[in-house]
């Protein structure tokens, strides 16, 4: 019955892929026009982001969606637009206040029910579907971190490259830093269709090459470096003697089709910085 379920599943999402997308025309909270084939004409292509204000999910994307919308929007590259739809009968003024809490910078649109010629595509909150120039699109619901990041990156530069290229990418490490001494995870995702070997991750401390880290497993398409079918569980950058005012991780791997999305930097003036540190009191 699972391996059914599977074929199922698989042959659905082909189907979903290979559809044409339907026109979108739609105003934004800010007053502006929306015309999805517009944008497609224009050689960009589209992420469509259904949402609902009670959709916790949704809230938990917000942050990963802005990084991406900060790098391929018109403040990035300028080669993807980020619309997202609350489509669920919620007032201006609510939606606002919403996406206002979360932090949503990119073009938001208020409906009050999901477009008709959406309607079978769109089966849970959040959902997002991927449109490409040619007007092919990818769709694909729920929000897992970094799965569905790797998603939207790969069908991305399915729109751009094909399906037979190289892309790799660095998510925000898990850094501490206090006193000269940092100490970060690092996380790297393959968001192309190619088998990837021989990563290097270039540390610069200040914008000066500081030195680098090799990592020679083999990342297959879809994981990331600390997934649990990777060759080492986590990458690490430790020195005690670091004095500067940013530090900053830039990876580099063989053909990569894609380098807007291999680099972070961080800033270190504020001396102490945390990320997802659990602290335990026992008494």
């Amino acid at each position: 019955m699972t391996k059914k379920l599977l074929i199922i599943f698989l042959i659905s999402h082909s189907i979903i892929s290979a559809q044409t997308a339907p026109n979108l025309v739609a105003t934004d909270l800010d007053g502006m026009s929306h015309n999805l084939y517009d944008y497609l004409d224009s050689g960009k292509t589209v992420l469509l982001d259904f949402f609902n204000v009670s959709c916790t999910p949704c809230q938990e994307a917000t942050s990963h969606m802005d990084d991406f919308w900060q790098t391929y929007g018109p403040n990035g590259t300028n080669q993807l637009e980020v619309l997202s739809i609350e489509a669920y009968n919620n007032s201006n003024q609510t939606v606002e206040e919403t996406i206002n809490n979360w932090g949503v910078n990119n073009p938001v649109i208020n409906l009050d029910n999901i477009p008709n010629a959406y309607i079978p595509y769109i089966d849970g909150y959040p959902h997002y579907i991927m449109v490409c120039p040619d007007r092919s699109m990818d769709s694909f619901r729920d929000f897992e971190f970094p799965e569905t990041i790797l998603k939207w990156e790969q069908s991305a530069n399915n729109c751009n490259y094909g399906d037979n290229f190289t892309d790799i990418i660095l998510f925000q490490p898990e850094l501490t830093y206090c006193q000269g001494r940092v100490h970060a995870y690092l996380d790297i995702g393959n968001a192309g269709f190619n088998y990837i070997q021989g990563i290097e991750i270039d540390v610069f401390l200040d914008s000066t090459y500081y030195s680098t880290i090799n990592w020679n497993g083999i990342l297959t398409p879809g994981l990331t470096t600390n997934s649990p079918n990777s060759p080492v569980s986590s990458i690490e950058f430790e020195n005690n003697n670091i004095f500067g005012s940013s530090i900053a991780f830039e990876v580099n791997a063989n053909s990569d089709a894609n380098l807007s999305n291999n680099n972070i930097a961080i800033d270190l003036t504020n001396e102490i910085i945390t990320n997802n540190t659990n602290i335990n009191i026992e008494i």
